[in-house]
This record gives C-alpha cells, structure tokens and sequence, in this order.
C-alpha cells in the first residue's frame, strides 16, 4: 500500500493515498508552477505534467483526442490573452511573459487540492484503491470552473468528451 503524501510533497496538500507514478507527478506538477513563476500549484500544472509525460494511459487517451502537451500549453496562452481582453488589457507579448523560475516551492493553490481530492473520491469509491493518473486527469477535468475549462473551451475541446476518455481508462484494470 503506497504512503500518503505530506508535508515533503508541498505542505498543504491534503494527505491522499497515491502510487508512487502519481507523486511524481504531483512533483513534476510543483516543477511545471516553478518554471512558469507560478505562486500556487493549480489544476492547469497537473494537468501540464500528466500530458508531459506521455507513458501513462491517461496521457494517451488525452492525445487521442487531441490534447497533449503543446495543444494545452496553446489553450493556456488563449485563455490568458482572452482574460486580459475581457479585463480590459491589451495583449502581452509572449517574450514579454517569460518568467523567471521561482527559488521558494509555490504553495498548493484551491484548483489543484479540489482536483486531487476529486481524483482521490474517484479511486476510492469506485474501486477502493490508490488513486492513478486517470483518476488525477478526471479531478481535473470534472471541474466546470477555473482556468482548465476556460482554457480548454477557447481552444475548442469537449470538456466532456475528454472527461469520459479519461474515465474510461480509470474504469479498465
């Protein structure tokens, strides 16, 4: 049985029990916030990390359909430059917008604990073991508010639709 995570993986992160690939995601997720000068882990670096890495199930499904990597990150600059329109800001360059990478590890931000504890009632109701990518990627994925479904709604993806690729690959094994 896989150890809860803790106070090393961030902090504030509800304990939930996960497999060893998922804590490295949830690390990887904590890199992607990093990199990007993010102060929070949200839903969108979990998400960032899960389609990173391409050998999980739930990543492939996602591909599948349409979603990998680059089409998000992509989804994540539509939406950012939509949001400054609606906010009444020009668009920034995107050589404007890089961030310096941060010294101090971001804390754990709302979007990405709602997700996690989302993946976490999946796995355990469902099939009373440790949660897997599938069950993150649906976390994320179920939620209707945030900057994923706005981001994946400008770029023209079926929430939905995605939704039930991943929840098919957690259902199967």
């Amino acid at each position: 049985m896989p150890a809860p995570i803790s106070a090393h993986q961030g902090g504030s992160l509800p304990e939930q029990r996960m497999r060893a690939d998922v804590r490295g995601l949830v690390q990887l997720a904590v890199i992607e916030a990093s990199n990007r000068g993010a102060n929070a882990v949200q839903a969108e670096h979990l998400l960032l990390a899960l389609l990173f890495d391409r050998r999980n199930r739930a990543a492939a499904a996602l591909a599948e359909a349409g979603l990998d990597y680059d089409a998000f990150t992509a989804a994540l600059a539509a939406e950012r430059e939509q949001s400054l329109r609606a906010a009444g800001v020009a668009p920034i360059p995107a050589e404007r917008l890089v961030a310096t990478g941060r010294r101090e590890r971001p804390r754990w931000g709302t979007s990405a604990k709602q997700a996690l504890a989302a993946g976490h009632r999946m796995s355990s109701t469902q099939r009373g073991h440790s949660m897997r990518h599938a069950d993150v990627a649906a976390g994320i994925l179920a939620s209707a508010l945030g900057t994923v479904p706005r981001a994946l709604a400008y770029a023209g993806f079926d929430r939905s639709q995605l939704l039930q690729a991943v929840v098919s690959v957690a259902q199967e094994a």
